[in-house]
């Protein structure tokens, strides 16, 4: 494998001395060792959103929260810029988490340095000083099965005390070393307080790690049943670090008369058992009362009513006395069909308000129709004899008026002509010669 730029750069920095080999390809990250001061660490790498395998992330976002506006923003309108914000935020996380339980006694990796896309930090080693296999790799006696399992259940129970879930607990996350067991991986841890899903992720972490451990001792299976006491401590806030899920108490022995009875009806003929049928039988109709009245005497005296009788239902209300009962709709006996609806002649009408012709709808008055007191005559509505003569038209200043003599009788001026609907205010036609 070929190492990666960004190694390349911490070797140029001084962070690291030189990559030794590649260690492990995971989901999300390539894992390196590294040398720094002949001391041996791990490097993890990571990968890009669009070239890892485990891109669905969202119920571990949840609760997560930047303090710039405008990244938060950013990521939830999904730009490229809020991707890169995501991005840079998903692997932040598993360093602040890592250096934050390991300083209350968790065991995780103890944290060296953290540039951009590379987080260098302890490698962890077996009893021989190989690097630690996985929890999956390991083969487990019952006891030994048992005693990982109460130890991975301390390291959840410190993690949530304070204020974390793992959300991604399981063999392959958990690494067998020479003082116990360690856990890695922590990218997607969430916040026990903020996270609506952490009651689920708590369950199923330690049931996802039991159901290995399982393999080898029963009891861990069992154990992993009442996983859901450990959320249900922290919900009442009784919650310590000594706490560990407890089985249910047995239920007690079976009564020695109902086995030996169950011995005997298992030991009994074909002939017994249906013989006891019928006795069963015949008492379960006595004490029903099937068949014939088997009535019983009073062995003492029936006791007095001490409890007041139930009120009644009020009686039917009656029409006043003269006034006559609304009679009954009839219907016809039963068995005999209904009678068909009545269907008129062709041609006959249903109802006689069908055949009458609408009356008709005057049409609306126009505003100079309706009658007005107010409203002056108009020109039309005046009689002949007395309309008025238009007033003379006024020439423009330097045109002449035609003389009386020209097309008109002796002593009277030309008339203006009539304005009519074609002539506009700016003058006649174009279509027809100026006056004069």
């Amino acid at each position: 494998m070929a190492t990666p730029p960004s190694l390349l750069k911490l070797i140029e920095d001084g962070v690291i001395d030189q990559v030794l080999q590649p260690l492990k390809n995971g989901k999300e990250a390539d894992l390196f060792v590294v040398i720094k001061d002949n001391a041996a660490y791990a490097a993890k790498v990571y990968r890009k959103r669009e070239h890892r395998s485990f891109k669905n992330n969202a119920t571990y976002r949840d609760g997560r929260s930047v303090r710039n506006t405008r990244s938060t923003r950013a990521m939830e309108k999904g730009t490229r810029f809020g991707k890169q914000v995501l991005e840079s935020a998903w692997q932040k996380a598993e360093a602040d988490a890592l250096r934050q339980l390991f300083s209350v006694g968790v065991r995780v990796p103890q944290v060296l340095a953290h540039y951009e896309d590379v987080l260098v930090m302890e490698l962890i080693l077996d009893a021989t000083g190989e690097p630690a296999p996985q929890l999956a790799q390991v083969q487990f006696t019952p006891q030994e099965a048992e005693a990982i399992y109460d130890e991975l259940v301390g390291q959840v129970v410190l993690m949530l005390l304070n204020d974390m879930v793992h959300g991604d607990f399981s063999p392959y996350n958990v690494l067998v070393s020479a003082y116990g067991p360690v856990v890695i991986d922590l990218p997607q841890v969430v916040s026990a307080s903020h996270n609506l899903k952490a009651c689920v992720l708590v369950e199923r972490d330690v049931q996802s790690v039991a159901r290995y451990l399982g393999i080898f001792s029963p009891t861990v299976r069992r154990l992993a049943r009442e996983a859901w006491q450990i959320w249900h401590e922290h919900e009442k806030g009784t919650l310590v670090p000594e706490f560990r899920p407890a089985l249910p108490p047995e239920p007690p022995p079976p009564d020695p008369a109902v086995l030996a009875a169950r011995r005997a009806a298992a030991d009994a003929g074909p002939g017994e058992v249906m013989d006891l049928v019928r006795e069963a039988r015949r008492e379960l109709d006595g004490f029903r009362g099937c068949g014939a009245a088997r009535a019983r005497p009073p062995t003492t005296a029936p006791r007095a009513a001490t409890t007041a009788p139930r009120p009644t239902a009020p009686a039917p209300r009656r029409p006043p006395a003269g006034r006559p009962r609304r009679p009954a709709p009839r219907r016809p006996p039963p068995g005999r069909p209904r009678p068909a609806p009545r269907r008129l002649p062709q041609g006959r009408p249903r109802s006689r308000a069908a055949t009458t012709a609408p009356r008709p709808i005057a049409p609306p008055l126009c505003r100079d129709d309706r009658p007005s007191a107010d409203r002056a005559p108009r020109r039309d509505d005046r009689p002949q004899g007395d309309r008025v003569r238009p007033a003379p038209r006024r020439l423009p200043a330097g045109r002449l008026r035609p003389r009386a003599g020209d097309d008109c009788p002796q002593g009277e001026s030309a008339p203006a002509p009539r304005r009519s609907s074609a002539m506009s205010a700016r003058g006649p036609r174009r279509d027809r010669p100026p006056i004069g």
